[in-house]
Parts: C-alpha cells; sequence; structure tokens
C-alpha cells in the first residue's frame, strides 16, 4: 500500500492542491466541505491523513481514524471484492488486500511522507507548490485552539 499511497501523492498534486485552494478561498467556518469517493481510503484518505497531519494530529490517531474506513465499507466490501477480481482478474486475496484499511498501511504511508516529502507540510509546500504562510492559514483555519 505504501507504493500506492506515494502514486497516490504524485499523481494527485493537481487535485489535492485545488482542495488546499478551495479552503484557503472559501474559509471554514462561514463555509464547510465534504470530501468523498468511492472507498474513501485511498485518495481521500490520504488526503485526510495528509490534513489531520498537517493540523497536528498524531500518526497514531491517523492511523486509527484511517482503519475506520475498514467499517464504513464492511456492507459493500463483498461486492468491491468481486468487481476487483471480474475487471482486474487478481485473485480474491489480492483483491481483499486492495479494498481493505489497515493501521498498519497508513502508518507506514505517513513513515513514507515524512521520509520521502518531508511530511504534510514539505509536501503541500515542495509538491504543492504552497507557500509557508498559506500551508499556516489552513492549519489555522481547521483546528481550534484550546
Amino acid at each position: 500500500m505504501v507504493n500506492a499511497y506515494r502514486t497516490t501523492l504524485n499523481q494527485g498534486v493537481t487535485a489535492y492542491s485545488k482542495i488546499m485552494r478551495h479552503i484557503l478561498q472559501h474559509p471554514p467556518p462561514q463555509n464547510a466541505f465534504i470530501l468523498h469517493c468511492t472507498a474513501g481510503k485511498d485518495r481521500t484518505g490520504m488526503f485526510c491523513a495528509l490534513i489531520l497531519s498537517l493540523c497536528g494530529v498524531p500518526d497514531e490517531i491517523v492511523s486509527e481514524e484511517y482503519a475506520l474506513t475498514q467499517l464504513g465499507n464492511a456492507s459493500w466490501i463483498d461486492s468491491l471484492v468481486q468487481a476487483i477480481v471480474t475487471q482486474t482478474g487478481s485473485s480474491e486475496e489480492d483483491a481483499r488486500w486492495m479494498t481493505g484499511a489497515r493501521k498498519e498501511s497508513m502508518q507506514a504511508a505517513l513513515e513514507m511522507l515524512k521520509n520521502e516529502f518531508g511530511g504534510a507540510e514539505g509536501y503541500f509546500t515542495k509538491s504543492c507548490g504552497f507557500s509557508s504562510e498559506e500551508v499556516n492559514q489552513v492549519k489555522e483555519l481547521l483546528t481550534i485552539k484550546s
């Protein structure tokens, strides 16, 4: 899954940048936004992990939140697995691995994010081209001071 999430980060620069721009141009709490996708674990899951990490949420909690996707997808996972087997010729075991949302997978992806991209902040500044000021503004918009 780490290789898949590395690819997601590399190919997702344009989409992730658009979402970040949207947050900056339509700031909460006056505006709201929702993220969604088919299974909610790959592109959306990685973006949510980026945002949570950016906002200072510990990796352990980010990984636990990601793993909740497994529960959310439980009612339709068999259909998704069968679709993958039919469309790709993958084994059922491989299809179940691809559709899974394991805590360990996200922990490894977050480690890769730190090592290869400089963490979430490094990803948004170096890969997506945001300034440190813009990244800090997003952090301020999405966190509550206690």
